[in-house]
């Protein structure tokens, strides 16, 4: 009889541990003469090969729940090819009608036995129920020659699961063990409750033996013991770390267990023995949250454990969950403190998760947070599955990146440590380098790192380009604004555009192959970022095909919309258009945006669109922000405008003053410019929000500061404007100029002239030079002036430590 047994897991991008259930198995059946072959998909081994050369009678796969998709693709492929396909693991155990669609026989239980049953009492179709094994000593070690160790020996392939082998040195090979069954804890988010199986124990000397074989074999130098609770039976961790003393096993190794089962004694033993990491479930700083997963602990056990491993120099680690049931942000402030406060080596960070079989599941389906077609494959604890907190899903996500990014903050070197275990390997594909920088935030995948490469890389050529414009050169833009059309759907107080003939406007704009042409044309000179505005941008019915056609050049797309023509169409089409940015003008959060905008029921229209925008931006990964222009209608609502946006999930908040170029009625200038106690009164609610929140505010703290000055003297405040030297102007007719103000001031058209041959002009460059001597309208665009932080070194240092006290708390 010859038997495969499968690991699923294509879709997976890592191995954590050798799949040492599959091991077992294997060794009970290889005692009993029973010919076994393990594939791995997650050591990169092909399934469909390996079964056409083994050709098995029958095959058998393990399945757990986020990887339940890859185990019925498996079992689907396994009956085609004609074996007997059997199915065991958490997921199947829980959910064996739903297996039973893709195999012959469900194994309920441990699996040992239950294959050899299958094999010797030749069942063909069914549920087998397998009792749990009372002596697991009996059961042999792993059939490790059947597992892939060359792949799982190498520590470098761990790296992504650091939080597991950050002890490990860089090139040691490291094996894993499991040496226990069963848990005697019902926490309400763990799989392990459902077994309801008891604690069982390999001897100490069967584990002694079994790491002498390790060494000896496969010249092992650590070990990470990967059951939940490897301290729980404390005399027979006593026993093991004496015995590895006697036996100079001279190895490292690492262990999790919880944090009221461990004292000085055994930390002290454990550390003389080898061990160098320990990782605990610490799960939240909040008791509140404790008492409610029915963890068993409280705060202050876990601070001891802490301090205990500091104490016997063993790392301490440990696991927080975010998301849970009714929290609050009180409650994850609470971690935060916890985390920061606490000498954790480093945590890790997980959304919690209701996995099948938990009291959390059994809450979800309760609340009918579980759809009847679930994907399995989004159980990972990386985002929300199902929300039972108190705070919404792409904030959770968030806060997680955030918690992560504090930490690595406060602790360059574990950062820096990353950095160098995936330079170790220079002849390693790109690819896989990114990989092994992922678990700098758990999070961050291969996109977002080159992305914060990107920007390194863009932020240095900016400098550049800046420091020469500065110095009288004239260089070639790479921020370009597009006023894509002149029209718009509202008639705002402030702006003369919507009162315009819209028919006439239209017949003006370029077509969409001159767009193309043009964006061409931007690449060739080395544009980097295009951001379309209006009008209203949103009111040409091509402004998705150019977005597309514009990240297929490889722009970053941004767009400025007033945001009353979003609907979930608009909202779903600019989600999957690939644009990067979203600008959205909102300046009070009330009626008040009504009047500025002259529409009844305007804040209700944009409120609706940035609530559709929300819930897409976190898996589409644009940037969702408003902008809000200060004036006597709203100066004293800001506060108000930031607590929105952080109720709504946005990513941030521009203030800018209002500009008087914007009017050309200029009797209205005294319904919005403001005067006297007015900008006192806003210099204060300025100050309140840049401290209050730093995360929010897009606009730098140089820009800032200068809002109340500019209204008490409307001029450039002794800053350079970079006008035509890192930005550009198109205008819908296809006019080049360097500034919305100067937008009488065309150097060129598109029509006519490329881009590249109109900055080279003479006619740009007299406009160039009216910008370098201030002969243009006073205003102060952000966009132009945000440069000057290159060269104000004080405005600098004060940022960072702004930002530093909002990620840090100190």
């Amino acid at each position: 009889m010859k038997v495969t047994l499968i690991n699923p897991g294509k879709s997976q991008r890592f191995a954590v541990h050798e799949p040492l259930n599959l091991g077992f198995i294997a060794s009970y059946l290889e005692k009993n003469n029973v010919e076994v072959k393990i594939v791995d998909e997650l050591a990169g081994q092909n399934v469909e090969e390996e079964l056409e050369k083994f050709h098995p009678d029958v095959a058998g796969i393990t399945a757990t729940t986020a990887l339940a998709p890859d185990a019925y693709r498996v079992a689907s492929l396994c009956k085609k090819m004609g074996f007997l396909t059997v199915m065991g693991g958490v997921h199947a155990s829980i959910f064996p009608d739903e297996a039973m669609k893709y195999v012959d026989i469900v194994v309920k239980g441990e699996g040992e036995a239950a294959m050899l049953d299958i094999i010797n009492k030749k069942i063909k179709s069914g549920l087998v129920t397998a009792p749990y094994i009372k002596n697991i000593d009996d059961i042999p070690p792993p059939s490790r020659h059947l597992l892939q160790m060359d792949f799982y020996l190498r520590s470098k392939d761990r790296v992504p699961y650091i939080i597991y082998f950050a002890f490990v040195p860089p090139r040691t090979k490291v094996a894993s063990l499991l040496t226990s069954r069963g848990c005697p804890y019902l926490c309400i988010f763990c799989h392990n409750t459902w077994r309801g199986t008891p604690c069982r124990f390999h001897s100490a000397g069967r584990v002694i033996s079994e790491i002498a074989y390790l060494k000896e074999k496969y010249d092992v130098k650590a070990v990470y013991f990967v059951e939940d609770n490897f301290f729980l039976n404390k005399k027979r961790v006593h026993e093991i770390c004496e015995q590895m003393i006697q036996k100079r096993f001279n190895l490292i190794w690492g262990g999790s267990t919880r944090v009221d089962n461990i004292d000085m004694e055994t930390l002290e033993m454990a550390k003389a023995a080898g061990c160098r990491l320990i990782n605990f479930g610490f799960e939240s700083g909040s008791q509140r949250i404790l008492d409610l997963l029915k963890k068993g602990i409280n705060v202050e056990d876990s601070k001891r454990a802490i301090e205990m491993c500091n104490r016997a120099g063993i790392m301490a680690n440990g696991s927080f969950i975010i998301g849970n049931p009714t929290e609050t942000m009180d409650d994850i402030e609470q971690t935060r403190k916890f985390i920061r406060e606490n000498k954790i080596t480093l945590p890790g960070i997980y959304i919690s998760t209701p996995y099948p079989g938990t009291g959390l599941w059994k809450m979800a389906r309760e609340q009918g947070l579980i759809p009847g077609n679930v994907n399995w494959a989004d159980f990972a604890q990386e985002r929300v599955t199902a929300n039972l907190s108190k705070i919404p899903k792409e904030k959770i996500e968030k806060l997680r990146a955030q918690l992560y990014l504090e930490y690595f903050i406060r602790h360059p070197r574990m950062a820096i440590k990353l950095l160098l275990m995936s330079l170790q390997y220079p002849k390693a594909p790109a690819e896989k380098i990114l990989k092994t920088l992922a678990p700098l935030t758990e999070i961050f995948n291969a996109r977002t790192i080159k992305k914060i490469a990107g920007g390194i890389l863009t932020v240095s050529r900016v400098y550049v380009k800046a420091l020469l414009f500065k110095l009288g050169l004239f260089v070639k833009p790479y921020n370009i604004t597009w006023f894509i059309t002149w029209r718009c759907n509202l008639l705002c107080n402030y702006c003369d555009i919507g009162r315009q003939n819209q028919d006439e406007l239209k017949r003006q704009e370029l077509t969409l192959e001159e767009i193309r042409a043009a964006v061409l044309q931007l690449k060739k000179i080395g544009a980097k970022y295009i951001t379309f505005a209006g009008g209203e941008p949103l009111l040409r019915e091509d402004l998705f095909d150019v977005i597309k056609f514009c990240k297929e050049n490889n722009l970053v797309v941004g767009i400025v919309t007033n945001g009353v023509a979003i609907n979930e169409t608009i909202a779903e089409k600019l989600a999957s258009s690939g644009v990067d940015h979203i600008h959205v003008s909102l300046d009070s959060p009330d009626d008040t945006q009504d009047e500025i905008r002259a529409m009844k029921g305007a804040f209700k229209k944009v409120d609706a669109g940035l609530r559709m925008l929300a819930k897409y931006k976190g898996a589409a990964g644009f940037h969702l922000g408003i902008g809000s222009v200060i004036s006597r209608y709203n100066y004293n609502k800001l506060e108000k405008l930031f607590e929105y946006a952080l109720d709504t999930g946005l990513d941030s908040v521009a203030p800018q003053p209002f500009f008087s170029y914007q009017m050309r009625d200029k009797k209205m200038l005294e319904k919005f410019v403001l005067s006297g106690s007015e900008i006192t009164e806003l210099e204060a609610e300025l100050k309140r929000i840049s401290e209050k929140y730093p995360r929010l505010l897009r606009n730098s703290n140089f820009f800032i500061k200068n809002i109340p000055e500019y209204f008490r003297n409307p001029k450039m405040p002794g800053t350079m404007c970079f006008a035509g030297g890192l930005t550009l102007i198109i205008f819908p007719e296809g006019n080049v100029g360097v500034c919305y103000p100067l937008h009488q001031g065309v150097a060129g058209n598109v029509r006519e002239t490329e881009i590249g041959g109109i900055i080279k002009s003479e006619k740009f460059r007299q406009l160039v030079r009216k910008v370098r001597n201030k002969e243009c309208a006073t205003c102060w665009c952000a966009p132009v002036h945000e440069y000057n932080l290159f060269f104000k070194p004080r405005e600098i240092i004060k940022s960072l430590r702004m930002l530093k006290t909002a990620l840090t708390g100190k």
